[in-house]
């Protein structure tokens, strides 16, 4: 990685303030933004991804939403690319995912660049979790939690529902509801998610 901002998206973001940064960008950071792009525009304009993925941004160009290269290990090659304080300041790529660093580590560094922020972290296991919480990390991200809560959900549904003919409609609707909004491609899912 290079330890320098190198580009921004084609659009000119100078002068305009944005409040969400994003530290890596991958798959959960990429349905983020298609989510925005559907049900929340208006953020989109907030958002400001930091990567060191020069692809991103030739995607992203429509999208009204910040792009710069940079190595988001580095406290000062951040300082240099997002200036001013944001609210929310987000890792969503677990720790597998990330080369030579930790999301422990991005916190630090996080914590260091943007003080006033909340910081969001991802973490593989709950040890790590803890860690992240105890290191000053307003909340910490972990899927298998999120997954785990949405699936006890529905079993919960499910397994509550009778069964006779209208209790089997009824757990088909239960099941048909959540297909539904989990497999509904947001407008440009596909083609943000081709790139991560």
């Amino acid at each position: 990685r290079h330890a320098e901002a190198a580009g921004e998206s084609v659009e000119n973001h100078e002068g305009e303030h944005r409040d969400i940064v994003l530290l890596g960008f991958h798959r959960i950071a990429a349905s983020l933004i298609a989510n925005f792009a559907s049900e929340r525009i208006d953020l989109l304009k907030r958002t400001h991804i930091i990567d060191c993925n020069t692809e991103i941004a030739e995607v992203l160009n429509d999208k009204s939403v910040k792009v710069s290269y940079a190595d988001i290990a580095e406290s000062e090659v951040l300082e240099h690319t997002h200036h001013g304080m944001p609210k929310l300041v987000v890792s969503t790529i677990p720790d597998s995912l990330l080369h030579g660093l930790t999301n422990l580590q991005l916190l630090k560094t996080m914590k260091e660049v943007w003080p006033d922020a909340k910081h969001v972290v991802t973490a593989d296991t709950r040890g790590d979790a803890s860690m992240m919480y105890a290191a000053g990390a307003s909340y910490v991200l972990r899927v298998e939690q999120i997954c785990a809560t949405k699936l006890h959900n529905l079993i919960a549904q499910a397994a509550d529902i009778g069964e006779d003919d209208d209790d089997h409609d009824a757990a088909n609707e239960i099941f048909d509801s959540e297909k539904l909004g989990d497999m509904k491609f947001k407008r440009g899912a596909t083609k943000i998610l081709s790139v991560v």
